[in-house]
């Protein structure tokens, strides 16, 4: 049997729950309702009424003044005259009425939609309801898995096409639940209210469903965006289908299932057939047959006549005696017109039929009917005849009204009208079309036998040519999926004798079994399936419609007519272009086609990991008459969106002072800093570091070199004048002197520790902190206020009254090489001051200490120290088997080894250098998966000890014993908070221990459910002295000023923000190649850079204001100076720049501007509503950079110049290199407008000096994530914010969402919206150049051969920053990466490879491999290249591949000595991890520099070329072989100059990716 889609359904089969003891018998006493007594009355349905095959059960709902109370009783009005079901409920997949009967009522007004289900129940006593949820665990069961209601709620379309809510209640609202499926988002947050009672042989549930509530907020993450918008127009339908669960017993085994529309699948959540609510009436137009009247007019109400000029004489009256509606019109001219119009509510991307009947009674005008928008029309030519006309039409994808009209034109006439309607379509076929495959449940529609005979279809695996049928399969003996298709299990399959197209729709089906045993644990189909059809002959197609098993992710249609050897795309369910539905669906209908073709590709695609199944396909069309062509797909067609200006980010004037200090009081006048400008300093502890770090970055920053004056104690005022005076208020320096002289009151309140005065004036700055640590980050702040000036450096005016708003910083990192310095020099500007790493000892651990990061590194976690906690019959081997291995193991409590343990971490080095606190972890230690086990062992057992005081005695334990050592306990707070408050403490009860852990131990909190104050962080907050915030939503609550938010005490406040994707982000480089600047979407600590102005001083300026956003960027920016070492030259201040424009014209070989979709050619194809047309063309700045952005209509339609790597199944043919682009002169930086579509690998742009030599260079951000970073993806125009009016907000909703878009690499330099209004951006990367003294002859883009990504690079225009004595001083003595020659030869299309592609290893082990040609004939040995026992990593050595690590070096010997004609190799490329786990990447390309060398014999070398600093993205090296024969070939790498302490591990170091030989 198939499996279930979907655990929420599994509520409903009748074995799952047998076995399961009754958790309602000791509840029922205390829940139990069974004294209402009911004035309304019911009449239960005992017979089940058939509907047709365009029919549906139907439930009219009509509009009240005055809205029933939800109390279960249903005592008002309303329900006297509600509609109401007429049917009996049916046993699940059956048409047999059961013997407790449903019945439902609906009714609904301007805010909500009301029902009544009265559930019949002859005994009471027999109903299973809970109301409360066991021990406060919130679940969909609680109601779920007792007598209950599950109901689907479907808008926006109906079967299957809308988006689809769930709803699940008994009569307790305690534990209602509403959720979203497809895809699966429990808890949606509808507000649905319930009443319930029960009594007199029923129970019964009243509901209000607040339009507002149908919002896919929670879904946004999934791709969700859905928001009704009501109240429901007239003629507006939903979707419904209802079921009545009962429960299940050992003496009930099995579950009553009832249904309102009959379900013969095996599904609930099917939506084929459905049931419908219909608002008001099916016809969406009011008084359609025109006999309402309006008493002063005597004309119909609702109908509005319009005369084209006061001449015409027109009337509209109904006719009482002839039963119809008649219109008059006399006109002077021939173009004169009448019209009678009614307007209507629709919905957006929605099909209608306008059906009218009429009869015209006059000949000289012409009488036609139709909509204004879309424009249809239908003209009436029968005179004194009833006429009918039926046009069908789709909505816009933003439309909501539509006009009706009649129209008189050409001359006087006259009709008699019987109606018109206007009604929302669900299932119905196309007017006029035949079911091309047969199977329509009307068969009058489907087509002829003699046709249907040609009709065939078959089975392909998608991007191949390949068959791929649905098959069965067994497993094993009791595991078996998969349904074969009744036709056959190969070739074409007849459309008569198939599963596909049988007209009993749904009691066959096709499934495709599971390509390996892995059942549903991973997606077996990623890219679907493909079902290829050919109807025999050309057909004008016009619709295709499938019902799936499971849920459908997407459905793609290609059409190729009967000449034609091309499958053109022509429609797409949804996904990138298509505007509705935004997520998976239930049913899918591909509507619009409207192409002439014999073969129909459908590539099917389900949703998740299941669901590989389909029980029907639809195809519709007509004979193709005159039509001509296939439609092509176009961007979200329709769809015309009006231009929205974004507001751009531009570079702000320094001073620019983030985190923003508490105080600043700005003034006049400005002090000059020079050379030799004194820095008066008290020598004590650290305040030689602290001005030695000042003097240093001054130096660094200006190039000025301050003079350090250590003060001998008889300084006073007199020496401040000119001078720069460092110091702290309880010392007896000049500083404090100076600062009691101004009168500043300084003190552990105000600004306390951290907390520092400073001011400028024109005669000299003074800093006094209240500690060493307030006058270092008061340093920090004058770093950010010194500007660069033609004399020198100057600070504004300014006294600042500044203190940190949470004391402990801390920033998390992890990964090979530890922080380096320019790293904590970053952070420390930003005033961070914990660090979390392995910090080790030597210069970073003193550079910490001169920096003032605290580093409590010391971590006693509970897997160590005692033998592992396990059951007697487990082992070491069968703990680790689980899908966590042994991340999550727990040392034996009760052993000795685990105190002497903590002893041991107590006395630790890291302890003795100053480090006060051991964290002893405790954190997720529930986790069986991954060899967790607690009270297991035996040691444990027999003290018969709880769970929970068993870990408090662990927890006591660890904390007196580090007393004694004076020092502080932390713990992670995981296991201290229930399941129901978000932790893990439920396992073996642990959260009990709570009460017992002491006030004083440091707790770091990230589990519990803000905005309860019985839980965590709040009741953490309140009750422990030191508690720390991390991850998620903790850190970020009422815009960070956490401390407010979660009521700290008088006198306790929260002591640390910890910012940490736990190790997510990798080593240094690839936290600063993202986690600097973007929050990471799976375990989001929040990006560094934002996350540290919160902890100082959050919400200053206001985080979604403009203002916020701009002052981020230019941090990040300066932030990039310090980490990546190099200046930015268009970003200095008080420097005259030059800019230069490059031309690129030559180059340019695609256009931005895509005229015409599907012509293979311009931006991505898609057409005018997907490109860049609204970005400014010709003479442009964007910051203060000049551009040239080239029109394509002044270049023979390019304007761009694009490269993409070759992939087989790229849509477009972009070339992997561009043009070399002349550039000609010096430059201190390049800024490339760009920007990419989709993400993968980088480009290397290769910059080529005089001389010929040149460097490629990565231009972005590198890593898995670099999708994040393309053109498309960023806040609509105007939503900057999602929270800007709520100061309670959490920080990362109200953000300026432009935050998002930095990167220390780039900055963004137009935003704006394509014509359909997807928003789009463009970005400026300046390139620093490290050679500013040669010139640079030329720039190219180049997608190395071997490297596949989907990714398009796109180059807008360059400018240039000439350079500067500067420029030449600062990469005078610093050490540059070498630039490589060019080659003097490349491989030609005649060149034959020695070593054959189509190859293989041959499979033995040991050093050296032998490679052995498609025949088996040996070619070579190769030896060197692998580590032992790795090999396999080689096998594309010879294929050109990026997946191949070649080693430190390697020699090929080859079957028999050969001339060879010229030998090439590529360097590896950078590294990336494509794992779930979101990785950022790295900041540079990898390189190592090598040695070529050949032998004849393998004892004489000859050296045949070297270079120094290849990467991968340089393409291939290559150099001639000399003439004589050759056996051997060797290389020798060396990477070790290019390993550096933020690039360790995958990348960096040396390595080959491909090497061959040529004849």
């Amino acid at each position: 049997m198939l499996p279930r889609l979907l655990f929420l359904t599994l509520l409903v089969t009748g074995n799952s729950l047998v076995a399961e003891p009754d958790p309602y018998e000791s509840l029922l006493n205390d829940d139990f309702i069974e004294n209402t007594t009911f004035r309304f009355r019911t009449k239960f349905n005992r017979k089940y009424l058939e509907t047709g095959p365009d029919e549906f059960k139907t439930l009219i709902s009509h509009k009240v003044d005055v809205p029933p109370l939800i109390d279960g009783l249903l005592e008002d009005d309303c329900w006297k005259t509600a509609d109401h079901t007429k049917t009996a409920f049916t046993q699940w997949r059956t048409k047999d009425a059961t013997r407790k009967q449903t019945v439902i009522y609906v009714c609904h007004d301007d805010k909500k939609l009301y029902m009544a289900v009265v559930c019949e129940e002859p005994s009471l006593k027999t109903a299973r309801m809970l109301s409360n949820h066991p021990m406060g665990h919130v679940s969909w069961t609680t109601s779920g898995r007792g007598d209950c209601i599950q109901q689907f709620l479907e808008l926006g379309g109906v079967g299957g096409t809308g988006r689809v809510f769930q709803f699940i209640y008994n009569i307790y609202p305690q534990v209602r639940y509403d959720g979203l499926y497809p895809p699966y988002v429990p808890y949606i947050g509808t507000g649905f209210k319930l009443g319930g009672s029960m009594g007199g042989n029923r129970w019964i549930c009243e509901l209000s469903y607040p339009y507002e509530g149908f919002q896919t907020e929670k879904a946004r993450d999934r791709g969700i965006n859905f928001r009704y918008q009501g109240p429901p127009r007239r003629g507006e339908i939903w979707g419904m289908r209802i079921m009545r669960l009962g429960h299940t017993s050992p003496n009930q085994p099995e579950r009553m299932a009832s249904c309102w529309n009959h379900n013969p699948t095996g599904q609930h959540v099917v939506p084929f057939p459905t049931g419908i609510i219909v608002f008001e009436d099916v016809n969406a137009l009011h008084n359609g047959s025109m006999n309402e009247i309006d008493p002063k007019t005597k004309h119909p109400r609702h109908w509005n006549l319009l005369r084209s000029s006061d001449l015409v004489v027109a009337d509209l009256r109904f006719d009482e005696d002839e039963g119809h509606a008649r219109l008059t019109a006399e006109t002077k001219s021939a173009d004169e017109v009448v019209q009678v119009i009614q307007k209507a509510g629709v919905l957006p991307n929605v099909g209608y039929r306008l059906k009218a009947r009429l009869k015209k009674l006059g000949v000289e005008g012409k009488i036609t009917a139709g909509i204004l928008q879309p424009f249809v029309q239908h003209e009436f030519k029968s005179e004194g005849k009833w006429e009918t006309c039926e046009l069908d039409f789709f909505t816009g994808p933003i439309q909501r009204e539509v006009t009706m009209f009649l129209t008189v034109s050409g001359g006087s006439a006259s009709a008699a009208i019987e109606s018109i309607s206007l009604e929302q379509q669900i299932y119905g076929a196309p007017k006029g079309a035949t079911c091309l495959t047969g199977n329509s449940p009307r068969t009058d529609l489907n087509l002829d036998a003699k046709s249907l005979a040609d009709v065939k279809y078959t089975y392909l695996e998608p991007e191949t040519d390949k068959e791929r049928f649905p098959f069965r399969k067994q497993w094993t003996p009791g595991w078996t999926n998969g349904v074969p298709d009744q036709g056959g299990t190969t070739g074409w399959i007849d459309a008569t004798k198939s599963s596909l197209t049988r007209l009993d729709l749904q009691t066959v089906m096709v499934e495709w079994s599971y390509p390996l045993p892995t059942g549903a644990t991973r997606r077996p189909y990623p890219k679907g399936h493909i079902i290829l059809f050919d109807l025999g002959k050309d057909y004008f197609i016009r619709r295709v419609e499938l019902l799936p098993v499971g849920v459908i992710e997407n459905i793609v249609i290609h059409i190729r007519p009967e000449d034609s050897h091309e499958y053109i795309l022509n429609s797409k369910l949804r996904g990138e272009g298509v505007l509705n539905p935004s997520g998976p669906l239930l049913y899918g209908r591909v509507q619009k086609i409207d192409s002439v073709g014999r073969f129909v590709k459908i590539r099917f695609v389900p949703h998740g990991k299941i669901g590989h199944a389909i029980y029907f396909i639809r195809i519709w069309g007509e004979e193709k008459g005159e039509h001509k062509g296939v439609r092509r797909f176009q961007w979200k067609e329709g769809l015309v969106v009006p231009e929205r200006e974004y507001r751009q980010f531009r570079k702000l004037e320094g001073p620019v002072l983030m985190p923003a200090p508490q105080e600043v009081d700005w003034s006049g006048g400005e002090f000059t800093v020079q050379d030799g400008t004194p820095v008066y300093f008290q020598k004590q502890t650290r305040s030689e570091a602290i001005v030695n770090c000042l003097v240093e970055e001054v130096e660094s920053m200006f190039g000025i070199r301050l003079k350090p004056v250590e003060e001998e104690g008889n300084e006073s005022a007199k020496n401040a004048p000119g001078a720069i005076v460092l110091g702290e208020i309880r010392s007896n320096s000049l500083a404090s002197e100076l600062a009691k002289n101004r009168g500043w009151k300084i003190n552990a309140e105000r600004p306390g520790p951290q907390g520092y005065y400073l001011s400028s004036r024109p005669d000299g700055i003074l800093i006094c902190g209240y500690d060493q640590a307030g006058t270092f980050y008061g340093v920090q702040t004058l770093l950010q206020l010194l500007v660069r000036s033609r004399s020198g450096a100057v600070a504004r005016g300014v006294e600042i009254r500044d203190w940190p708003y949470i004391p402990w910083r801390a920033i998390d990192f992890r990964g090979p090489g530890g922080p380096t310095k320019p790293f904590l020099r970053a952070l420390a500007r930003m005033k961070a001051n914990v660090i979390k790493s392995d910090i080790g000892s030597g210069a970073v651990r003193k550079m910490c200490d001169d920096h003032f990061f605290f580093t409590p590194g010391v971590m006693a976690g509970h897997t160590a120290g005692s033998p592992i906690e396990m059951n007697d019959d487990e082992n070491w081997h069968y703990l680790g088997m689980g899908p966590g291995a042994y991340r999550r193991t727990c040392a034996c409590p009760s052993h000795y080894g685990r105190y002497e343990f903590y002893e041991t971490r107590a006395g630790s080095t890291a302890i003795r250098a100053g480090v006060h606190e051991v964290n002893i972890n405790t954190d997720e230690m529930c986790h069986t998966g991954s060899g967790a086990r607690w009270l297991a062992d035996r040691r444990c057992l027999r003290r018969a000890m709880t769970g929970d005081e068993l870990f408090t005695e662990m927890v006591i334990r660890a904390y007196d014993l580090f007393r004694l050592h004076h020092i502080r306990t932390a713990m992670l707070d995981t296991m201290l908070c229930a399941s129901w408050e978000g932790g893990n403490g439920s396992y073996f009860d642990m959260y009990k221990a709570r009460p017992r852990i002491p006030e004083d131990i440091h707790i770091y909190s990230w589990k519990g459910f803000i905005g309860q104050e019985s839980s965590f962080p709040e009741e953490a907050v309140r009750r422990f002295e030191r508690v720390t915030m991390l991850q998620g939503s903790f850190p970020f609550e009422h815009r960070g000023r956490i401390n407010e938010a979660y009521g700290a005490p008088e006198g306790r406040r929260v002591q640390g923000i910890w910012n940490t994707v736990w190790g997510a982000a990798g080593p240094i480089d690839q936290v600063l190649a993202g986690q600097f600047c973007r929050s990471m979407p799976m375990v989001d600590g929040g990006s560094i850079i934002p996350f540290m102005c919160q902890g100082w001083n959050p919400n200053s300026p206001p985080v979604h204001t403009e203002k916020w956003a701009h002052r981020i960027g230019y941090l990040q920016q300066r932030i990039g100076e310090i980490v990546l070492e190099r200046e930015l030259p268009s970003w200095r201040e008080g420097i005259e720049k030059e800019f230069f424009k490059v031309d690129i014209r030559a180059a340019s070989n695609w256009s931005h501007i895509d005229p015409v979709p599907g012509d293979g050619k311009d931006w991505l194809d898609w057409g005018s509503n997907n490109d860049l047309r609204r970005m400014p063309r010709g003479e442009v700045r964007f910051e203060e950079v000049p551009f040239n952005v080239i029109d394509p209509n002044n270049n023979g339609g390019k304007s761009i110049v694009m490269v993409a790597s070759r992939t087989k199944t790229a849509r477009l043919s972009v070339p992997e290199r561009s043009r070399e682009i002349p550039v000609g002169r010096r430059a201190a930086s390049l800024m490339f407008l760009r920007t990419n579509l989709g993400g993968g690998h980088l480009p290397g742009y290769r910059i080529t000096y005089e001389g010929g030599r040149f460097l490629a260079v990565p231009l972005d951000a590198m890593g898995n994530a670099s999708k994040r970073y393309s053109c498309y993806g960023l806040y609509a125009p105007g939503e900057t914010s999602g929270a800007p009016d709520n100061p309670h907000a959490n920080f990362k909703h109200a953000k300026h969402r432009m935050i998002e878009l930095f990167s220390l690499f780039f900055r963004p330099a137009w935003l704006g919206t394509t014509g359909a209004g997807d928003p789009v951006k463009v970005t400026l990367h300046e390139w620093v150049n490290p050679y500013p003294e040669l010139a640079i002859e030329s720039v190219s883009i180049r997608c190395p051969p071997g490297r596949q990504s989907g990714r398009k690079e796109a180059l807008f225009a360059i400018t240039g920053v000439t350079p500067t004595q500067r420029d030449f001083e600062i990469w005078k003595d610093r050490r540059r990466m070498p630039l490589v020659p060019v080659n003097a030869i490349d491989i030609e299309p005649s060149d034959t490879p020695v070593m054959p592609e189509d190859g293989a290893w041959l499979e033995e082990e040991g050093d050296p491999k032998t490679w052995l040609d498609a025949d088996g004939r040996k070619v070579c040995e190769v030896s060197g290249f692998y580590r032992p026992g790795k090999w396999v990593n080689n096998r594309n050595l010879f294929k050109r591949q990026d997946n191949v690590r070649l080693g430190n070096g390697a020699t090929i010997k080859l079957a028999r000595p050969q001339v060879c004609k010229k030998v090439a190799l590529s360097g590896l490329f950078y590294w990336e991890n494509h794992s779930p786990k979101i990785y950022y990447g790295v900041t540079s390309f990898r390189r190592t520099d090598y040695v070529l060398e050949v032998s004849s014999d393998g004892r004489t070398w000859t050296e045949i070329g070297r270079k120094q600093g290849i990467c991968g993205e340089d393409g291939a090296h290559v150099h001639p072989l000399p003439a004589n024969p050759i056996q051997y070939v060797r290389v020798r790498l060396d990477g070790s100059r290019y390993v550096s302490q933020r690039s360790r591990s995958a990348s960096s170091g040396p390595g080959l990716t491909w090497l061959q030989l040529y004849r």
